[in-house]
């Protein structure tokens, strides 16, 4: 099972119904996204959905959470430094290109070893 916080509008609370090997929680805000990976050491990554405010939840979660989970973000978003972006514009591809990558690169080590 993989754990994703996904950074965005409520709409996309739903994700998780859709997918079996992944969790997904729900953040709407930057200090939201922190309070949720401060809580949750389970998370394995953060999808950043939330368009030009990306980039402040990135630098809330990297000043806040050490280390921080991999950051990601879609296709069509502006570049930030140190997060990978996905090859889709879609939230549910997105979750899906995500969980692969983690798949690919996982180990026997806790999240925060990985990464």
């Amino acid at each position: 099972m993989i754990h994703v916080l996904v950074v965005g509008p409520p709409e996309l609370s739903s994700l998780s119904a859709r997918r079996s090997s992944v969790e997904v929680l729900h953040s709407e805000t930057p200090d939201d996204a922190v309070e949720k990976l401060a809580r949750n050491r389970r998370i394995d990554a953060v999808l950043l959905l939330l368009g030009d405010r990306n980039a402040a939840v990135a630098r809330a979660v990297r000043e806040d959470v050490v280390p921080p989970p991999p950051l990601f973000t879609g296709a069509a978003d502006p570049a930030i430094p140190g997060v990978r972006r996905l090859a889709s514009t879609d939230p549910a591809e997105m979750l899906d290109l995500l969980r692969a990558t983690l798949e690919a690169g996982r180990d026997d080590a806790p999240p925060a070893a990985r990464w």
